[in-house]
C-alpha cells in the first residue's frame, strides 16, 4: 500500500517539473491542446495535456468560490472594492 502512494507521489512529482507548469503556462496564454504538444520539449502525450488543464481549471473554478468582494467607501468618498476569503 505504501509503496503504491509513494510512487503515485513520485509520479505526480515529476510531471509537476516536467510539463504541468509549462502546459498551464501556455493555456493561459491562449494556446490550444495542439499547439502546446508542438511547444513543449518533453514528450507529452494530449490526454496529460488534457487532464492537466482540466485540473487547473476545476482548482480556479473552487478558488473563485472561496472568495467574495466586499464594497468600501474611505474617508473622502472613494469606492473601492476588497476580496475577502469565505
Amino acid at each position: 500500500m505504501s509503496e503504491k502512494i509513494f510512487n503515485q507521489a513520485l509520479q505526480n512529482f515529476v510531471s509537476d517539473v516536467a510539463y504541468k507548469k509549462s502546459v498551464i503556462h501556455l493555456y493561459e496564454l491562449g494556446y490550444g491542446g495542439e499547439e502546446i504538444k508542438k511547444n513543449c520539449t518533453y514528450p507529452v502525450t494530449e490526454e496529460q495535456i488534457t487532464e492537466c488543464i482540466r485540473e487547473y481549471e476545476s482548482k480556479q473554478a473552487s478558488e473563485e468560490k472561496n472568495y467574495f468582494f466586499i464594497e468600501e467607501t474611505d474617508a473622502y468618498g472613494r469606492k473601492s472594492f476588497r476580496r475577502v476569503k469565505r
